[in-house]
């Protein structure tokens, strides 16, 4: 299920641990760590799958800082098909950190070194064991090669099952451990000396009655080898049975019985071979083959227990009652217990143990697989139920799945979280309700207070006055047109005058110029007629005539040319008058337009307060309406708001809900990404234990907590 999870790749974690055993992390050494991670991602020779670091987000720094803020781990997804050693020492390379100090720990990396730890200490199990058989034989047969030729079949033997054991787990998966190995060594080399000392001592017996070496060899092989096969099939048939176990590690003991039955054939052909080849020589140095053939002591033990059989049996039990409450020992699956503290990989579980719960350094995992995606609304909540409901479970630390991914609730992706949001937004709406009624309310009482008729009023005299204005201006409009025409007529009939004083001065100036000819020629009449005394006072009446006439046309030219410049002077002012009309007649029509626009105006406004004071009374209707409309509002929203209240507080508070647009926002991918495969149809979800997860007491909560876990998940299938 992992490997699909991950997209088909087996994977392995490791951690890497940093502490600072003088106190807190520093921010430098935060910063270091930093480049540590920034240098392990990008080493293309691990081959990473992922890596989670402190610095990633809040949710990881909750996970990975413990609690005094000391220690600091780094989680690193890479491949298993690659060395775990290999991939551990160039992981420590890049995380080395001066002022630190840091580890590589893991379970792979833990079982790695115990893997190591138990060869060394499997070699130093076989030398003690050889030497312990070594002295038992020459002991019972006084020989030397007795002892050499017994290690020599049994260590055929283990070298033959062995080799067969370990094919068979790289071609089809047969089951292993750890322990394999020390537990064909143990058996093997415990039965098959027990199995060589029947055959040898059956053999020496045979050799004893004068028989030869094959006669002999074939005897022991007939008799003991009988009891050497139904003995060691009775084993083969014990260890073989571990196959049915569930547990591996008890299924792994199956590969002692191939070791088993390859000890059998080893010890009933090869033992021939040296057993007919040697003959007596297999006892050298010995020479007296009866010597030591009985046992004194056990010949006495033995009669005495057949003899009293439950006397012995009840000396051996109360022997044992001690035994049975002395024992300390706790059954315990925990590989890293059996490691030296100064391995490293120790260390840092050392560390983790120390600074986080117990069950950090291995997590569980439970796995969820469906035949659709599981990133919507409706799988999520199921996720989260259950991920809750493994956190309520008794010996759980805490669990982290993709809805909750620090550990712990995130409180906007329930509802009631969104409900208070919700039930906020109603209180603050209701408020804002209460303002408008409020505002309502003061408006109408201000346009029940206002004096609408009096400016009616006041705008009806202003049209009024508009209208007369408009006459008056039309009035002063065609006054002054007139005027512009009497104006016209005056500068016309002022020309004809000017023109008219002209020639009347230029006529006077001929009549002047006339009569002083004729009183020139008076003159000159009278002197000519002096002597003439009849026509003298003619002539002088004449002259006086003449002279009163001259003075007339002098007095009518002097006046003339006064009147004449007056006439000009009127020609000219008429003429003003007549260039300045044109502007004043202008001035007159534009003032005439507007006051005719003053005065629709002043309508339309007279008109327009009289629709207004109508639509104020409508609009004072609909203010009391809206009014009332905002209270049942109110009241609505306040019977809402008490039902979400009540709800908030309720069981339903609890109930996960993530919109759809939360779902597929960029925020959540990284938590989509890391507790579900690419494609969504697998989730999982990480458990921590309180308590050590390689012991029994973990072993029993992880059973209770899978079978709770399928009754969940079927109840709720």
């Amino acid at each position: 299920m992992q490997k699909k999870s991950e997209g088909g790749k087996n994977v392995r974690t490791l951690i890497a641990v940093f502490n600072n055993k003088h106190g807190k992390i520093t921010d430098e050494q935060s910063l270091q760590i930093g480049d540590s991670v920034r240098a392990i991602r990008s080493d293309t020779s691990l081959h990473i799958v992922s890596v989670t670091s402190a610095g990633d987000n809040e949710a990881a720094k909750k996970q990975l800082v413990s609690n005094d803020g000391t220690t600091e781990m780094v989680m690193i997804t890479v491949p298993s098909k690659y060395k775990v050693r290999g991939q551990t020492n160039e992981v420590l390379n890049k995380i080395k950190t001066p002022g630190m100090r840091t580890y590589v720990t893991g379970s792979d990396v833990l079982n790695e070194d115990f893997s190591a730890t138990t060869e060394k200490g499997l070699q130093k199990t076989e030398i003690i064991a050889a030497i312990f058989i070594f002295i038992v034989l020459i002991i019972v047969f006084r020989s030397l090669l007795i002892p050499i030729i017994s290690l020599l079949t049994v260590a055929v033997s283990y070298l033959i099952s062995l080799s067969i054991v370990m094919n068979l787990a790289q071609r089809y998966g047969f089951p292993i451990s750890n322990f394999t190995q020390v537990f064909l060594v143990v058996v093997l080399f415990g039965i098959g000396t027990d199995y060589n000392i029947l055959l040898y001592d059956r053999f020496k017996e045979q050799i004893k009655q004068g028989q030869t070496a094959v006669a002999a060899a074939k005897t022991a092989q007939r008799h003991a080898g009988r009891t050497i096969l139904y003995s060691g099939s009775s084993v083969l048939i014990g260890f073989t049975a571990l196959a049915l176990a569930k547990f591996s590690f008890y299924r792994s003991g199956v590969g002692v019985a191939v070791g088993v039955a390859v000890l059998l054939m080893v010890l009933l052909t090869l033992n021939m071979f040296f057993m007919a080849t040697l003959g007596e020589k297999l006892f050298w140095p010995s020479k007296n083959l009866a010597a030591h053939d009985r046992s004194v002591v056990w010949h006495f033990l033995s009669k005495f227990t057949i003899s009293h059989t439950f006397v012995m049996v009840g000396i051996l039990i109360i022997a044992a009652i001690p035994l049975l409450f002395m024992g300390s020992q706790k059954l315990n699956f925990n590989n890293a217990d059996e490691l030296p503290n100064s391995v490293q990989s120790k260390a840092g579980y050392n560390l983790i143990q120390e600074h986080y719960p117990a069950g950090t350094s291995g997590p569980s995992t439970l796995y969820i697989e469906n035949k659709k995606p599981l990133n919507t609304q409706q799988y999520l909540a199921e996720i989260d139920q259950l991920t809750g409901y493994l956190n309520s479970e008794p010996g759980v630390k805490s669990v982290a799945s993709v809805t909750r991914p620090g550990g712990t609730k995130i409180d906007q992706l329930y509802l009631k979280s969104q409900l208070k949001t919700l039930t906020d937004g109603l209180d603050q709406a209701n408020y804002g309700i209460k303002k408008v009624q409020k505002g309502l309310d003061s408006a109408n009482k201000k346009l029940a207070s206002s004096d609408t008729s009096a400016s009616i009023a006041q705008v009806q005299k202003l049209a009024d006055g508009a209208s007369k204005l408009q006459s008056g201006a039309q009035q002063l409009s065609n006054s002054l047109s007139t005027y512009t025409s009497g104006v016209n007529s005056l500068a016309s009939g002022s020309q004809s005058l000017s023109q008219g004083a002209s020639s009347l001065s230029s006529g006077v100036g001929q009549l002047s110029s006339g009569s002083q000819t004729l009183n020139s020629g008076i003159q000159q009449l009278q002197s000519k007629t002096a002597r003439l005394k009849a026509l003298r006072s003619r002539v002088s009446r004449l002259a006086s005539g003449s002279s009163r006439l001259s003075s007339g046309i002098s007095r009518l030219h002097s006046q003339v040319t006064p009147f004449s410049s007056g006439l000009s002077q009127l020609h000219s002012g008429a003429s003003q008058l007549q260039q300045n009309s044109s502007s004043l007649v202008s001035g007159a029509q534009s003032v005439a337009s507007g006051s005719s626009e003053v005065n629709t105006g002043v309508q339309t406004l007279s008109s327009k307060m009289k629709a207004l004071q109508t639509q104020m009374q409508q609009l004072q209707q609909g203010l009391s309406s809206a009014n009332a409309g905002l209270s049942k509002v109110s009241s609505g929203t306040n019977t809402v708001n008490d039902y979400l209240k009540e709800m908030q507080k309720s069981y339903l508070g609890n109930t996960f809900y993530m919109p759809k647009a939360s779902v597929k926002s960029p925020s959540f991918t990284p938590s989509l990404d890391a507790f579900m495969s690419k494609d969504r149809k697998i989730a999982h979800i990480t458990f921590i234990l309180n308590s050590d997860p390689s012991t029994t007491k973990s072993a029993n909560r992880i059973k209770t907590i899978t079978r709770d876990v399928n009754a969940k998940l079927k109840d709720s299938s």
